[in-house]
């Protein structure tokens, strides 16, 4: 138990029996509870980290003089799978709903919350500290209390679309929030608005199951039921309210589109289930909400309303074609008679299925293989098979003391079926719907699946999962398996494996019992990889998982990109071509527009610098490649440019025809101060001319030069006049070789150009002044008459 603040109020440990539940007070949870605590968050962690063996959900009650209503919150259990972003839309209500936000993790997360109100949205950004829950209104500043204790009896009823989106990992927060609505004076109701998670939707169709005419098209102190959708896309929505009705016997469900309608981005809309569209049949069914767009984009809602009560009950909807194939949940009969726990199950496949059924409680085992036409919906009074003692299809029933129990169901394949447990109690009356789904097998003892997801590369492998076998045996009536005793890995050839969905990847089949399954990267996109186990010396024992692989493409090419104003020497490359093992979109993220790509299309494109920017360190410049969905790990380049010549050292020497040859080396680098890596050519360039230092001096400059460097080494040789020729008469002064002489003969000014060998193109550099730290791109060479340097 944490407050707001994310500090530990109480921890609690308790064991339970197999197959048992417990109802505890979240006020006997605290030891000493403050008077003023009213908000904080519930953490349920099993003491064995290696499987999570318990479910749980909380439920909130408020009763007034009229009507009781309850909230009921499953535990979110984010994981690895989750995306940052969750969506919601609530039932009808007056003034804005108010939302809980948990953290999930111990950092501080940065939260964008968006409120779709009608045609409006709203935005508010939220800090939520590690640990920390915030709970209040969004989008505005009011907080709990005033969003609860504000007569809002005449505000028009909205429907809010919330979008919660954080800059934390997956999975780093969890959120619930609810409605409220002023009837009459003194009397309010409650209804609950759950969470989506858009990046962990299969499809663009919600289904809710178990949805009775009867039920669905009468009128209570809200109104007519109602569907509340919710468009978060930034494009428009077709969207269709279908209603799946019984038919008679064992022919299939009738679908009947109820209402059609179209959402503008950002929309929510309600849509009235009023009397003139009841269904032809006055049977049971269940109802698809779908839409046009992608899956998560629309979300939607359903509030049932009843002449027995006043507020609304609250179905949760399933995602059409989730792994999710089965449910499990504790169910309970209340003392008066016509109290009832029922189980609703839906066939949203098109054949006809049977859906085994398991009731435990303190008597044996309760299991039925219950026969469902294709798309029909059908429900099971457990008050009904205590007081009737309806035998299972082994001829066993349950005790007439029974109250309590767990319930678990499945369906025969993935995405074929769904289910909800509904309570109802008659003194005062409600009625609550529990989700009841997950993804189960039908013989729990039989094997062990495990599926990741993977992230590799073209060319790389990752281990996806494995799957572990026990053999079924005859059923116990009191372990809570229909499976019974187990073997430990034994008679293998009795169990059929199958992996299916290896698209990209390969290594689907190449799984052993007991073995991981070791997945290679064959070609880029995404692959939806799913396992079904079956037992077949038992019919009806399958057991599923479902994993992910995405394969990334990769990218080849070099990761150095020169500049050298528009020239190309040899040995660097001035264009880079990048080849991806896949036609895809290319993209590029740099600070600024140092590269330009020749294409955003295609297999490969070719990446040229502007000349305008530049790297400011290794690697700044990421490409990548997204083929099927799939993106690649950045390719990162650099684009350089030669900057400067860092002084080495100068040699001075005495020459017989020259009196000296001083030679000045410099090694050249790049603006990230990297040395150049091959030999690459230069040249000097004299920006003025003579200066006399020496009076009457009639020493020259000969002509400036190109040369290719030594490696990334650039020299330049200054000599005094060559005493064997001298066309105007002796050299005056004469050359010697004395260094250390200080007499200066004349001077002028140099620069240095790397990237061409004609004199004053290419690149311009800095040089350093010998001697000093001092940088520059214009010098002087400077003749004493014993040496030569640079000034």
């Amino acid at each position: 138990m944490r407050d707001e603040a994310g500090q530990p109020l109480a921890t609690r440990e308790w064991k339970q029996a197999a197959l048992s539940q417990q109802r505890i007070a979240v006020k006997d949870l605290i030891p000493n509870m403050p008077t003023a605590l009213r908000r904080g968050s519930v953490l349920l962690e099993p003491l064995n980290a290696a499987a999570m063996t318990a479910a749980a959900q909380l439920s909130i009650s408020y009763k007034d003089e009229q009507s009781t209503s309850f909230i009921d919150e499953e535990f979110g259990m984010p994981g690895s799978h989750s995306s940052p972003v969750l969506r919601g839309i609530g039932l009808p209500g007056q003034g804005r709903p108010v939302i809980g936000i948990a953290s999930t993790t111990d950092h501080v997360q940065h939260l964008t919350v968006k409120c779709f109100w009608g045609d409006r949205v709203e935005r508010e950004a939220l800090e939520l500290m590690g640990d920390h829950t915030w709970i209040g209104a969004p989008c505005q500043a009011s907080q709990l209390e005033e969003s609860l204790n504000r007569n809002l009896a005449d505000t028009p009823s909205k429907a809010f679309g919330i979008e919660i989106t954080s800059d934390g990992p997956a999975g780093s927060f969890s959120a619930f929030g609810m409605t409220t609505k002023t009837i009459s004076r003194g009397s309010s109701i409650y209804a609950g608005l759950p969470f989506i998670d858009p990046g962990m939707m299969k499809s663009g169709a919600t289904v809710f199951p178990g949805v009775s005419s009867a039920t669905l098209f009468e009128k209570s102190g809200v109104g007519p039921s109602v569907v509340t959708v919710a468009n978060f896309a930034n494009r428009p929505a077709s969207v269709h309210v279908e209603y799946i009705s019984n038919s008679s016997g064992n022919d299939a469900g009738k679908t009947e589109t109820i209402k059609q309608l179209q959402l503008a981005p950002g929309q929510t809309e309600i849509v009235q289930l009023i009397p003139h569209q009841r269904s032809t049949s006055n049977m049971d069914g269940s109802l698809i909400v779908g839409s046009s767009l992608l899956p998560g984009d629309v979300v939607a809602n359903i509030g049932l309303a009843s002449s027995k009560f006043s507020g609304y009950l609250g179905i949760e909807g399933h995602d059409a074609t989730t792994l999710e194939n089965g449910g499990k949940h504790p169910w309970q009969l209340g003392s008066e008679k016509g109290d009832d726990a029922t189980l609703i199950l839906f066939n949203n496949s098109p054949d006809k299925q049977y859906f085994p059924v398991t009731i435990s409680s303190s008597s044996p085992l309760w299991t039925k293989q219950v026969e469902i036409p294709a798309m029909s919906t059908r429900e099971i009074s457990f008050r009904k098979l205590v007081e009737k003692g309806t035998p299972d299809d082994k001829g066993r029933r349950l005790s007439a003391e029974v109250r309590s129990g767990t319930v678990t169901w499945h369906a025969p394949k993935p995405h074929s079926g769904r289910g909800r447990l509904v309570e109802r109690s008659t003194a005062p009356f409600s009625e609550r719907s529990f989700s009841c789904v997950g993804q189960e097998t039908l013989c729990t003892y039989m094997g062990s699946l495990w599926v990741d997801t993977v992230n590799i590369a073209v060319g790389g492998q990752d281990y996806l999962g494995y799957a572990y076998s026990n053999t079924c045996q005859s059923g116990d009536p009191y372990s809570g398996s229909p499976c019974g005793d187990f073997d430990m890995g034994v008679e293998y050839d009795n169990i059929a494996v199958n992996w299916s969905g290896c698209n990209h990847a390969s290594g689907c089949s190449s799984w052993g019992m007991d073995n991981p399954v070791l997945l290679h990267g064959s070609s880029p996109g995404h692959d939806d990889i799913f396992v079904q186990m079956q037992d077949l010396s038992a019919p009806g024992c399958y057991a599923y998982a479902q994993g992910y692989a995405n394969v990334k493409p990769t990218i080849t090419g070099d990761q150095n990109l020169w500049y050298f104003n528009g020239y190309s020497p040899s040995n660097y490359s001035t264009s880079i071509t990048l080849n991806g093992n896949g036609s895809g979109t290319w993209s590029v993220s740099q600070a600024d527009s140092k590269v330009q790509l020749s294409t955003t299309s295609g297999s490969s494109t070719t990446v040229t610098p502007t000349g305008s920017y530049f790297s400011t360190s290794n690697g700044d410049v990421s490409i990548t490649l997204t083929v099927d969905g799939v993106t690649s790990d950045p390719f990162t380049l650099t684009v350089r440019r030669p900057d400067r010549a860092v002084y080495g050292y100068t040699s001075d020497t005495c020459d017989a025809t020259f009196g000296f040859i001083s030679a000045i080396s410099y090694a050249l680098q790049d603006q990230v101060h990297d040395p150049l890596p091959n030999s690459i050519d230069a040249n000097e360039y004299f920006s003025s001319g003579i200066t006399a230092d020496y009076g009457g001096t009639n020493w020259v400059f000969t002509n400036p030069n190109g040369y290719q460097t030594s490696g990334n080494t650039l020299t330049d040789l200054i000599s005094g006049m060559n005493l064997n020729y001298a066309p105007y008469g002796p050299w005056n002064p004469t050359p010697n070789c004395n260094a250390s002489d200080p007499t200066k003969v004349h001077h002028r000014s140099q620069q240095f150009y790397v990237g061409s060998q004609a004199v004053g193109t290419g690149t311009l550099i800095d040089a350093q002044i010998p001697g000093t730290a001092t940088f520059t791109n214009t010098h002087q060479i400077q003749r004493y008459i014993g040496h030569g340097t640079h000034e």
